[in-house]
C-alpha cells in the first residue's frame, strides 16, 4: 500500500556518509562564500555601500535577521567576521557537528539578509543544503567528532531515519529546482528579442560566453559554430528538466550525476559563477545510490 511506501521512503533508517560527504563540500563552499566578504568596511560600514540604513530602506522585511546589523566599525565587523569563519571551519572538519551545523547556516543567513541586493542563485541552494544537514547526522563519518569517537571506544552508528529525512528533504527540494530552473527557460516566446526566448532559438549560451565581465574563458570563436551553440543550449535544458523527472531511477542517476558535473563545469567556465555551479554538483551528492539503503544489498533512489 502507499503508507508502507510513505515510511520507507521518508523514514527507512540509512547510513549518514553521503550527508557527511555533503559536510564536508557545502561547508567548504559556505567557507568560501563568507570569506568572499573580505572587504568588510567598504560594503558593510557606517559609511559604506551597503550600510545598514540603506539595506533597511531597500529591503524593510523584518524578518531579514543578521548579527552584523548594528555593526559599523571595521574592529568590530573583522571581529565577528572571524568568528563565523572559524564556526563554518569547525562545522567543515566535524567537531560539535549537532552545534556548528545550526551555527552555520545562521552565520550564512546572516551574510545574505545583510547583503541581500548581492544574492543570486548560489545563496538559496547553499542555505537549503545547510538547513538540511542541520537536521541530519553529518558528522558520524570523516569528522572529528567521529575520530573522538573513536578514540573513546564507543560504537560505530548505526543507520539512521533522521539521515534519511535530511537526504530525502535535500534531493525532492533539489529536483524541484532544477525543474523550475528548466521550466523558467521556456518562459519566453519563440521568436521574441528577449534574452528568455533566447533559450528557445538556442542562443543563450552564446549570450553568457559574450559575456566578457565574468567568463573564465573566451569561447567567442564558436560564433562560426551555431550548431554547437544551439546544442549547447538546448542540452542544457533539456538536463535540467530530465532531472527532476528520471533521477529518481537508480539506473538514470549515475548518468544524470555524471552529465551533471559535465554541464555545470562547463557552466562555470562560461560564466565564471564558480561557487553556484560548484553546489550544484555538491548538492547532487544526495542521490549517491550507494548511500540511499539501509544494507549495501538495497538499491533505492
Amino acid at each position: 500500500s502507499s503508507i508502507p511506501a510513505w515510511d520507507r521512503f521518508w523514514f527507512r533508517p540509512s547510513d549518514s556518509r553521503a550527508l557527511a560527504a555533503l559536510r564536508l563540500a557545502t561547508g567548504a563552499l559556505a567557507f568560501l562564500y563568507v570569506l568572499s566578504f573580505t572587504d568588510l568596511t567598504t560594503w558593510f560600514g557606517a559609511q559604506g555601500i551597503l550600510s545598514e540604513e540603506t539595506v533597511r530602506l531597500l529591503r524593510p522585511e523584518s524578518y531579514r535577521w543578521s548579527y552584523l546589523f548594528r555593526l559599523g566599525e571595521s574592529t568590530e565587523l573583522w571581529l565577528i567576521h572571524s568568528v563565523g569563519l572559524v564556526i563554518l571551519a569547525t562545522f567543515t572538519c566535524g567537531l560539535f557537528t549537532r552545534v556548528t551545523s545550526v551555527l552555520s547556516l545562521i552565520v550564512v543567513l546572516s551574510y545574505i539578509h545583510r547583503a541581500p541586493m548581492l544574492t543570486g542563485p548560489l545563496e538559496p541552494t547553499l542555505s537549503m543544503l545547510l538547513c538540511y544537514l542541520a537536521i541530519g547526522p553529518c558528522g558520524q563519518y570523516w569528522s572529528i567528532d567521529a575520530w573522538l569517537r573513536n578514540r573513546k571506544g564507543a560504537a560505530a552508528p548505526t543507520p539512521s531515519w533522521l539521515a534519511t529525512v535530511s537526504r530525502r528533504l535535500i534531493q525532492i527540494h533539489l529536483a524541484a529546482l532544477y525543474a523550475l530552473m528548466g521550466l523558467t527557460k521556456l518562459g519566453g516566446q519563440a521568436g521574441a528579442n528577449d534574452y528568455d526566448a533566447s533559450w528557445w532559438r538556442g542562443e543563450a549560451v552564446w549570450w553568457l560566453i559574450t559575456r566578457s565581465d565574468s567568463r573564465l574563458v573566451d569561447l567567442t570563436f564558436l560564433h562560426a559554430h551555431p550548431y554547437v551553440l544551439n546544442f549547447w543550449t538546448h542540452a542544457i535544458v533539456a538536463f535540467e528538466l530530465l532531472f527532476a523527472v528520471l533521477i529518481w531511477k537508480p539506473q538514470a542517476a549515475r548518468w544524470l550525476l555524471v552529465a551533471s558535473v559535465v554541464i555545470w563545469s562547463l557552466t562555470i567556465l562560461v560564466t565564471g559563477w564558480v561557487l553556484f555551479g560548484l553546489v550544484m554538483i555538491v548538492a547532487g551528492l544526495a542521490f549517491l545510490p550507494r548511500w540511499n539503503t539501509q544494507s549495501p544489498g538495497q538499491t533505492n533512489a
